[in-house]
Formats: C-alpha cells, structure tokens, sequence
C-alpha cells in the first residue's frame, strides 16, 4: 500500500478503488491521490450506517472545512498564475491579464 494511505482502510478496498480510478480516467489524474482522499473522508468515523439520522454535527463542519480549503487554495493558485495559465494567443488572454 502506498505511502499515506489511511491505516484501517483494507487493502482490498483500496486497490479495488484505484483499479476503477485508472479505468475510467486514463492517465489524466493520479488515482493513488482520487483514492486516499474519498477513503479518508469516508474513514473520519463520523458515519454509523444504522443509525443514519444521528450523525454528528462535527462531522459536516469537518467536511464544510476541507471543502473552502480546497476552494481557497485553488483559487489562489489561480490567482499567483501557478494553475490554469492560458496562452497569450488564447481568446481569454484579455480576461487572464
């Protein structure tokens, strides 16, 4: 299993979840990284599948937090021009300048 992989998650599961990531995304996305992330969302314990109408409130907080996280980081990576760089002979370049 690779490093940083969540201890708990069974191996099976995991390599199951990076087989299905590699067959439907071709080489555009690493699925070592689609997995961990969706396993260790899963795995934060907050779920108990029989008793669906008590979880807890940290739990979407949690989840809530890590979504502007996300959100925040790629917004600035746009912003210092590290992701999502258009060419200069793009039709956009005016709105990218």
């Amino acid at each position: 299993m690779p490093r940083g992989v969540k201890k708990g998650v069974s191996t099976k599961k995991f390599d199951r979840c990076v087989t299905k990531v590699k067959s439907k995304s071709g080489k555009k996305v690493n699925p070592y990284a689609v997995c961990n992330a969706s396993m260790s969302g899963y795995g934060m314990n907050g779920i108990d599948l029989k008793n669906i109408s008590a979880i807890p409130f940290g739990f979407f907080l949690v989840l809530a937090t890590m979504a502007i996280i996300a959100v925040g980081l790629i917004l600035f990576f746009i912003r210092k021009r590290w992701i999502v760089v258009r060419s200069e002979n793009s039709e956009y370049s005016s709105i990218a300048h």
